[in-house]
């Protein structure tokens, strides 16, 4: 129990788990959500996967190191005629009416390799379910595009798929969305991804995603956006969510929560996220004496000010200019934090900078010398040029150009 969903007290059970929250937990499942659409009885609904390997030609469970043997062998000569093992899997669900008390349901959703990683919602637009979930380089049922080659089938490393269904106990295969490309590190992979919709808004969404170093065996996590739900950019390809530091508990593993984000009493937006001292496949009878520092497994929220979740950030002075856009409101509002002696300028262009005009000229009564400059740090500042708000006469659009001192902008809206 907490008040503050900080410090946390729990009863003493003295080994007992007769008196546990959760009896029969949905074990295996990362995708928990409410089904607004649902009777009472099914209210609340989860999703978890498994994968194994099996037999290709019996489909049958392989068990113990026969497995390995047997991969080991193709890997070892393009002459290998023996047995061999492929990775099948199941995608299962679990109902609740109070999210304590889950039932499984009897049937799989689907047949086909899931290693969990799913982020599940009900999307009251369309009427329909929806899920994010980690992809393991299967060929699975796509639509086809031009030419002969289907990208799905020669991913090897773990990627993010997008399916939805309006049969909850009946799923489609996923559809391949977000993957490590060229400007990635070679060896990351996506541990699947924690979808939300961005809060407050309706068409902007959220996406948080452990990012799994496969060289270093380590855990951090990144953000991604899309205005769809299907098209995803990563604006900065680094951690939002950085390992700590040596004897912090999370310096080898922090690994995102898969069920949203939500507001903490302090009105910080926050996910809780799995942290570790020790790599992600670290050999237990090593870690004693590998991780001297080591803390036990922690569970903590990784939490952002409001529209916090990455930003522009200047280190000595620095300047951009953001693309012109459409006007819904008569001033321009930012989000920021200036270090001590930090400050922050902005000037409103007629047009973005383009070949005919590569230095566009800022709107007169709207530019930095006039600009009363901006210091300290707000989540909703009012722009203002000698004490002058109102934007309405710069026209419908309009382009912002920055310039700012040892700053961070974080958002801004006009």
């Amino acid at each position: 129990m907490s008040d503050d969903a900080f410090n946390w007290t729990r009863p003493d059970l003295n080994g007992s788990k007769s008196n546990n929250l959760i009896p029969h937990p949905c074990v295996g499942a990362t995708g928990t959500f409410e089904d607004t659409s649902a009777p009472p009885e099914t209210r609340y609904k989860a999703m978890g996967g498994r994968m194994y390997w099996a037999d290709p030609e019996t489909g049958i469970e392989i068990v113990g190191e026969e497995a390995s043997k047997r991969i080991k062998a193709e890997t070892e000569g393009a002459g290998y005629g023996g047995p061999k093992a492929v990775i099948h899997g199941v995608m299962s669900a679990w109902t609740s009416p109070d999210r304590i008390h889950w039932t499984k349901l009897a049937e799989p959703l689907a047949r086909r390799p899931v290693n969990g990683g799913i982020s599940a919602r009900w999307d009251p637009v369309h009427g329909r379910y929806f899920t994010y979930i980690q992809l393991m380089g299967f060929p699975s049922e796509v639509i086809d595009g031009v030419g002969r080659s289907r990208h799905e089938d020669g991913m090897q490393i773990r990627t993010i798929g997008f399916s939805y269904t309006e049969d909850f106990e009946s799923w489609p295969a996923p559809k391949l969305i977000l993957h490590p490309d060229a400007q990635d590190d070679p060896d990351i992979s996506f541990y699947g991804a924690n979808y939300f919709a961005y809060p407050g808004r309706d068409d902007l969404h959220g996406m948080l995603i452990p990012i799994y170093h496969q060289i270093a065996d380590t855990i951090d996590g990144q953000i991604a956006f899309s205005r769809d739900g299907l098209f995803w950019s990563r604006p900065e390809r680094r951690p939002n969510l950085p390992l700590g530091e040596i004897g912090d508990g999370d310096e080898c593993v922090a690994h995102y929560w898969r069920s949203g984000i939500v507001e903490l009493p302090d009105g910080s937006w926050a996910c809780p996220y799995t942290g570790n001292s020790f790599v992600h496949n670290a050999v237990a009878d090593t870690i004693e004496e590998e991780y001297p520092h080591r803390r036990l497994p922690q569970m903590r929220w990784a939490s952002w000010r409001p529209h916090r979740f990455c930003g522009l950030r200047a280190d000595g002075e620095g300047r951009f200019s953001a693309p012109s856009i459409y006007r819904t409101h008569d001033q321009l509002h930012l989000n920021y934090s200036c270090k001590p002696g930090g400050w922050i300028e902005v000037e409103l262009l007629e047009k973005i900078p383009n070949l005919t005009s590569p230095d566009a000229n800022p709107v007169p009564g709207f530019t930095f010398a006039v600009c009363d400059r901006i210091n300290g740090n707000s989540e909703d500042q009012v722009v203002s040029w000698k004490g002058r708000t109102d934007i309405s006469a710069v026209g419908e659009a309009v382009g912002i150009r920055i310039r700012m001192f040892d700053a961070k902008l974080f958002a801004y809206r006009v």
